[in-house]
């Protein structure tokens, strides 16, 4: 994947930050909205999603609360590599009409929010 300007025209950003886990052309879009996408890859890019709505959870505690609810963060590595996949196989389904940018969750980014709460 490359990793340029996200905003640009034709492009498509994939990461579990967004709601929907997909920005297309700079806006959120649903994963259906890309064309030739089939159900199995639709599912899988969905669970993978609300997979990372679950590992995300402790990131909204404060770090005494980290404490209580360990962050899963080999569990976050493995995700990471796992929307690394889907991207590279949307990539393949969109072919040269779009970019394809892959943004992983950066549990360093986060250990250091939740630390300056």
């Amino acid at each position: 994947m490359e990793n340029k300007n996200i905003n640009a025209k034709n492009s498509i950003v994939i990461c579990d930050y967004f709601d929907t886990g997909l920005l297309k052309n700079g806006e959120p879009v649903m994963i259906e909205s890309i064309a030739s996408i089939d159900e199995k890859l639709k599912n899988e890019f969905t669970s993978w999603v609300n997979e990372a709505r679950e590992l995300l959870k402790p990131f909204e505690f404060t770090i005494q609360m980290l404490e209580l609810y360990r962050p899963r963060l080999a569990d976050i590595k493995y995700h990471n590599r796992g929307g690394c996949e889907l991207a590279t196989r949307i990539k393949f389904i969109v072919g040269g009409d779009f970019k394809v940018y892959y943004s992983c969750i950066d549990i360093s980014v986060l250990l250091e929010l939740v630390k300056n709460r």
